[in-house]
């Protein structure tokens, strides 16, 4: 059996795995020393622990493929919230360094995301980035991204791409925006560009956040996405690449008048 240990504050707490299988959350080396003891500081709390996850990745501590322990057994060891630790693990999700296997858990990627993907993430998650800087880097990318889908489309692509428009959330009522985005992003069968999408439309600074400033955007949204849908399908990559870069427009415009509100709020 071995112990993660983690220290909190002046607090030493332990978590004991079991014996090694082929999904269970393992650490590499001698789990019993951290070179960068966890500490609570005046930072928020799911900052650090992401912060903290995110160098123990890095580093090798956790084995690529296993499974992380359950989430109240993990935040406990932690000493935070399990709200907290929701956030936290959001964000390394974001940017593909773990995955949530419904009814399985969360798991370490068998392939974390490349050097690139993370240098954006790390930009991403400083507190300075306004909504309005992560919408104007997709406005460079995502055009490329409509135009190359429609050039290497396929009918299994097209297929997913139309469910994935036509998905709703877990509440049954608000389509999942995000969904129509990550899909046309893999038809592009780059896996740098599908890293980078996920650091740009997840977390903080992502299509959640806008949802919650402005939930009237999302009929439109919809319409916008039938348009790209059927330019894709025609294989008309300059068409799907206009429209997509009027969509991020629009985007942009909801974009800066999130960010002034919220400056007019401090």
């Amino acid at each position: 059996m071995s112990l993660i240990s983690f220290q909190i504050g002046s607090t030493n707490q332990t978590l004991a795995s079991g014996p090694p299988c082929a999904h269970r959350f393992t650490a590499i080396g001698d789990n019993t020393k951290m070179s960068k003891p966890f500490e609570i500081k005046r930072i928020p709390v799911h900052d650090q622990v992401r912060d903290h996850l995110q160098d123990m990745i890095r580093g090798g501590r956790f084995s690529p493929g296993t499974a992380l322990p359950p989430e109240r057994e993990l935040a406990a060891t932690l000493g935070v919230s399990r709200h907290s630790l929701r956030q936290a693990l959001s964000s390394l999700e974001a940017v593909g360094m773990i995955e949530t296997r419904h009814g399985s858990g969360v798991f370490l990627t068998e392939r974390p995301s490349d050097a690139a993907v993370i240098r954006v993430s790390d930009m991403l998650f400083e507190g300075n980035r306004s909504l309005t800087d992560v919408v104007e880097a997709r406005l460079g990318i995502e055009p490329f991204i409509a135009s190359t889908a429609a050039e290497r489309r396929t009918e299994r692509d097209l297929a997913s791409l139309h469910r994935a428009m036509h998905a709703h959330t877990a509440d049954g009522e608000t389509e999942d925006v995000f969904g129509f985005h990550e899909e046309l992003v893999r038809m592009t069968k780059n896996p740098v560009l599908s890293g980078i999408m996920r650091s740009l439309t997840t977390g903080p600074r992502g299509i959640t956040r806008l949802n919650e400033h402005d939930p009237e955007t999302n009929p439109w949204w919809h319409l916008d996405h039938e348009r790209i849908y059927a330019a894709i399908e025609s294989g008309d990559g300059t068409e799907a690449s206009r429209l997509m870069t009027d969509h991020i427009l629009s985007i942009l415009r909801l974009a800066r008048a999130a960010d002034t509100s919220e400056t007019d709020q401090i």
